[in-house]
């Protein structure tokens, strides 16, 4: 995904509270996954936009699977996802419906050397799958402890829990960006707000309580220049 041109972000709405914090911080450590965080804003606050959750899901799903670049990291090039493993290997029973005997004979009799290749690829698809998304929750691991300001793991526990929330929230913008579901934009808001807080407390982890005074700090000056 292209950077946000520098002309582009006046455009932004302003930031409040976590998106701000969570901005500076993404700059500082990795200024392309700011400029995909601004854009997700900029978007979803655009309601002309036609299918701007979907957009807004696909950049904030491409930071999410940034991150370890902020600690780093090389982030890790995923090779499709369980729709695509499931596509393919169903497109390949159909191949095996026309070019195995036993197939066309309802699967009866001795295993022929399509069918033998077709169980074989099938094995090594979902072997390399499982590869793929044990290599993705250890690299997320790695990069939560990299980031981590105090320097020390989490309980293992604790550390497990907060990994599977942010892969859950990665896989709803995945299926999101590629309109798997329906949802409502009030749900979607939500999982922004989830997003902002995940990504802060590994990046930006400002308290809450400061966030909310420099909001309101701002709010009081512009309401002093109308006056």
């Amino acid at each position: 995904m292209p950077d946000l041109p520098r002309d582009a972000v006046p455009d932004v709405p302003r930031l409040r509270g976590q998106q701000r914090s969570l901005h500076a911080a993404f700059l500082r450590k990795c200024p392309r996954l700011a400029s995909w965080c601004l854009a997700a804003i900029q978007v979803m606050g655009d309601s002309k936009t036609l299918d701007r959750v979907a957009m807004a899901a696909h950049c904030l799903r491409e930071v999410m699977e940034k991150l370890p670049e902020c600690a780093g990291l090389t982030a890790f090039g995923v090779a499709g996802n369980a729709a695509d493993v499931v596509k393919t290997i169903a497109d390949d029973l159909e191949k095996l419906k026309v070019d195995s005997p036993a197939a066309r004979n309802n699967w009866t009799g001795e295993i022929d050397i399509r069918m033998q290749e077709f169980i074989l690829g099938v094995d090594g698809r979902l072997a390399q799958f499982r590869e793929i998304s044990k290599t993705r929750v250890s690299q997320a691991r790695d990069t939560f402890r990299a980031l981590d300001p105090t320097g020390r793991p989490l309980p293992e526990v604790h550390e497990d829990a907060n990994l599977r929330a942010w892969n859950d929230l990665r896989k709803y913008f995945v299926n999101v960006a590629h309109h798997r579901f329906t949802i409502l934009e009030e749900e979607f808001q939500i999982k922004i707000a989830e997003f902002e807080v995940m990504a802060g407390a590994r990046i930006a982890p400002t308290p809450t309580d400061e966030a909310d005074l420099i909001d309101r700090l701002i709010e009081e000056a512009e309401r002093g220049d109308q006056h």
